[in-house]
């Protein structure tokens, strides 16, 4: 095996193993954005992010920029779509939701990265069906509700 095929593989290996890595952290962690973020697709809404809040998206935007810095030749995460994405775009949608009208400065990285994943046409398919949802669990809503789009607002 040639020197550029081994690293090759060696590279692919750490990757898939960073990726493994990042959706565990991602299906198990970040409990402060989880809580305070709650997904809401059909909402622009304002809350007042606590430390951890922000602490997370200062870990997420962290992953996002070494993906996209290091392990990436496009625009997702590991060069193309991968479960790694799948399981960010809860996290890209959140950040929609909340940060611009909650003052949360999220870095360039993670604008563009947000914006490759929400011209997704598989996002943009899950949002569109999202947005005829008609069922409100008021328990899950938080922060003040600026506007609606979708259903809901009709």
């Amino acid at each position: 095996m040639s020197k550029s095929v081994a690293e090759t593989n060696t590279s692919t290996r750490i990757n898939s193993a960073y990726c493994q890595s990042i959706i565990a952290e991602m299906h198990s962690g970040l409990m402060g954005i989880r809580s305070e973020m709650p997904m809401n697709i059909r909402a622009i809404a304002r809350i007042q992010p606590s430390n951890a809040c922000l602490n997370d998206i200062a870990r997420i935007e962290e992953i996002f920029a070494d993906c996209l810095k290091n392990r990436s030749t496009d625009s997702y995460l590991f060069g193309h779509f991968t479960a790694a994405d799948a399981f960010f775009a809860p996290v890209v949608l959140r950040l929609q939701t909340y940060a611009d009208t909650s003052d949360i400065v999220l870095k360039s990285t993670t604008k563009q990265y947000c914006e490759t994943m929400l011209n997704n046409p598989h996002i943009q398919a899950w949002r569109e069906a999202a947005l005829e949802e008609t069922r409100i669990i008021e328990e899950d809503e938080a922060g003040e509700i600026l506007s609606l789009i979708g259903s809901l607002a009709k």
